[in-house]
């Protein structure tokens, strides 16, 4: 029994879910893999079969899953978000208008979403508000946005996060998939700079881990700050505190200037602590009972703003679609995990911006809901 417990600890399962979901992750059909995304599916299996231990056994603690896997998640939010600003911030350039756009391509995606909720709302009059507002978040894989909705009043907790993670997966792996399709087709790369010596390689690390540690310490702080009840949450401060410091960085210390491939082994880490800290405790959720059509609305709430942000790219570009733009208006940590796995040169700054744009609106949109319950 004592071995069954340890095989089953949080943190021996962390590792088993990293390992196979790898595994499966470098799997290829037609030249597009899950990547790094594979740990999310073996994660939310993973879940479902422990909830089903628990049930009949006591060595499935849930509760010491549950604290584990915000940890986990919390992690490997602070380390992925804190690399990506950090990489966006040392090449960010506000002078460039034609960036700057992709701020409103990351909001109307998220609106165009909100507006298919609301009509499903409309439609469906038998299904839970609460469930579809859920919903909405696991479409837009939105952890803030879960968040300000389970803190608004007249809602139903349970059924958010139900809602949640009937429509996570598929939003995940649509958006990744989609990414990697089009990206095939038309990638935004850059010149990432200039090439750094060897000594500069050797203490990149240690760099890195200081600068993400200043992230994660005034990011949180400033995310949680609240004005007229609205905040960035920790995910939206760090990544803005992450843009604001690389940009500090790239102009009084440029040889500090972190590239995307010097941050890449801190991303990357973050990104699987992500899957499997969200992963688990959304297929444990799946054993409360799964609703198709709440699956099926999540699904349509995925597809909308994906096919949306197509065409307002086409719209306000009228070039080349790129992924990262897509990426960050569906606030998809998966999808620009994999896309900078594929490519080291490509470039954040569209990601980050139109991240912000969505992480704002569906902030704004959730607080502002009047939700009957």
């Amino acid at each position: 029994m004592a071995v069954l417990s340890n095989l089953l600890s949080p943190l021996s399962i962390a590792f088993v879910v990293i390992i196979l979901g790898y595994l499966i992750g470098k799997i290829k059909f037609a030249k597009i893999s899950l990547d790094l995304s594979g740990v999310l599916i073996v994660a939310v299996l993973t879940g479902w079969i422990l909830s089903a231990i628990a049930l009949h056994s006591s060595v499935v603690n849930v509760i010491e899953y549950e604290t584990n896997m915000k940890f986990f998640s919390s992690f490997g939010t602070a380390l992925f978000v804190s690399s990506i600003g950090l990489s966006t911030g040392g090449i960010l350039d506000f002078r460039n208008k034609k960036d700057m756009k992709a701020i409103a391509i990351g909001s109307l995606m998220v609106c165009s979403a909100f507006v298919a909720m609301k009509i499903i709302s409309v439609v469906d009059t038998n299904v839970s508000e609460s469930k579809l507002l859920g919903a909405l978040c696991g479409a837009l894989t939105t952890t803030p946005g879960l968040s300000a909705a389970c803190e608004l009043e007249n809602v139903v907790t349970n059924d958010i996060v139900l809602g949640y993670g009937c429509a996570y997966l598929f939003g995940v792996i649509a958006t990744v998939l989609f990414v990697q399709v089009i990206s095939n087709k038309a990638m935004d790369s850059s010149n990432m700079g200039s090439k750094v010596d060897e000594l500069y390689e050797n203490k990149a690390a240690l760099y890195g881990l200081l600068q993400i540690g200043c992230v994660v310490v005034v990011g949180r702080m400033i995310g949680n700050i609240e004005i007229a009840n609205f905040s960035l949450g920790n995910s939206g401060g760090m990544l803005c505190v992450g843009i604001a410091i690389g940009i500090i960085i790239k102009k009084v210390k440029t040889f500090k200037s972190l590239t995307t491939k010097a941050l890449a082994p801190f991303r990357n880490m973050g990104l699987v602590l992500f899957f499997v800290g969200n992963g688990i405790p959304a297929g444990m959720q799946l054993t409360n009972g799964v609703e198709l059509k709440v699956i099926f609305y999540g699904v349509l709430m995925t597809m909308v703003p994906i096919i949306s942000g197509t065409f307002l790219y086409k719209f306000f570009f009228k070039d080349r679609l790129p992924a990262t733009t897509i990426a960050g208006g569906m606030t998809s940590t998966p999808a620009i995990g994999v896309l900078t796995e594929k490519h080291n040169n490509i470039s954040l700054s569209k990601y980050a911006l139109a991240y912000f744009g969505a992480l704002i609106t569906i902030v704004i949109l959730i607080r502002i809901s009047v939700i009957g319950g």
